[in-house]
């Protein structure tokens, strides 16, 4: 449904007479990137990650509707905020980690969480969707080496659109620069891809040179 709604209103916005928000968790990538995409107009803008105040009462709501307690809200909703850069979703897999421990531990799900509770960081089964949008982008891979590097990755100055590392929900825009939008996320990325799974990323491209630089 979501589909063929965009393709009846694209015209009118490559036309500049509708302006479309799409708003969700869910990865957009094939929707908005690449010629088989049903809505890859020009002029896209792409936001992630609520201010401070609004992501306090998402968390608050929340934290309730699975049953979780915080010692002292504005420290653990701080330090989620902080983790999170803003991401609910992010958010949403750091309490359920926490829930989903204490009931493999048999510990009392009610107990309070304090800051020092929350994990800064998560295993790749709870991030899924970001390395499947990253690892059939090469054209984002040397963007993901210089940050995983801790360098500043530039866009290329006729680069309006959103790219992978965008749309994959890993990266935000600052200037004509991209950064990793969160500390957590950074720790996620860096863990994730090893040298080894950069050089099977090339191996599958048959850039086997780029591959055995990896794996020596």
């Amino acid at each position: 449904l979501a589909r063929d709604l965009l393709l009846k209103i694209r015209t009118l916005v490559e036309e500049r007479k509708l302006i479309v928000a799409l708003s969700g968790e869910d990865i957009f990538q094939k929707l908005v990137r690449g010629p088989a995409s049903d809505f890859n107009c020009t002029y896209q803008y792409f936001l992630q990650g609520f201010d401070r105040e609004l992501f306090g009462e998402e968390t608050q709501a929340y934290r309730k509707a699975i049953g979780l307690r915080f010692d002292d809200d504005e420290a653990v909703i701080s330090r989620l905020y902080e983790l999170a850069g803003g991401r609910l979703s992010v958010m949403k897999i750091l309490l359920r980690s926490i829930f989903e421990t204490r009931f493999e531990r048999r510990l009392p799900l009610d107990s309070i969480i304090t800051a020092i509770d929350i994990p800064d960081s998560i295993g790749s089964d709870l991030l899924r969707q970001p390395p499947r949008v990253i690892n059939n982008a090469p054209e984002c891979w040397e963007d993901l080496k210089q940050l995983l590097l801790d360098e500043v990755s530039q866009i290329s100055s006729n680069s309006a659109e959103p790219g992978p590392l965008e749309l994959a929900g890993v990266a935000v825009r600052d200037g004509w620069n991209i950064r990793i939008s969160s500390p957590l996320l950074k720790n996620f990325l860096k863990s994730y891809y090893t040298n080894k799974r950069l050089g099977d990323l090339y191996a599958r491209r048959k850039d086997f040179d780029t591959a055995f630089v990896y794996y020596e």
